[in-house]
């Protein structure tokens, strides 16, 4: 055995081959992790199709009212769209954030106190 530093003892381990069982597992893994991948890739095509069928259906809606209400309301619901996002980030490791409510209300309150300075200078 070449672990030991005798030689001439000999070695009384075997050597122990993989079970059908685990061979069949990993091969099982190795192809559900592939499919599971063209799923996710599946799952992506269709989330940034629903994504640019929303800002489609915004621009069609809003056109009449004109390109600077069309431009806001898309920016509006991206920041609402990142927002989430961001929240999503901040509760999955490595940052582990277990007050995602309180992103919220800042966020929310930061809303809120713009649009209160907006209305007060525009009048």
């Amino acid at each position: 055995c070449f672990l030991r530093l005798e030689p001439r003892v000999p070695c009384d381990e075997k050597m122990v081959l993989p079970s059908h069982d685990l061979i069949m597992h990993h091969n099982y893994s190795h192809s559900h992790a592939s499919q599971q991948e063209s799923a996710n890739g599946l799952h992506r095509i269709l989330a940034v199709t629903s994504i640019a069928g929303l800002f489609v259906a915004i621009c069609l809606i809003l056109k009449s009212r004109g390109l600077r209400v069309v431009v806001n309301a898309c920016m509006f619901v991206a920041s609402l769209v990142s927002t989430q996002l961001g929240v999503k980030v901040l509760q999955s490791p490595p940052f582990n954030y277990r007050f995602p409510g309180f992103v919220t209300v800042i966020h929310f309150s930061c809303v809120v106190i713009v649009c209160a300075i907006y209305f007060t200078l525009k009048g």
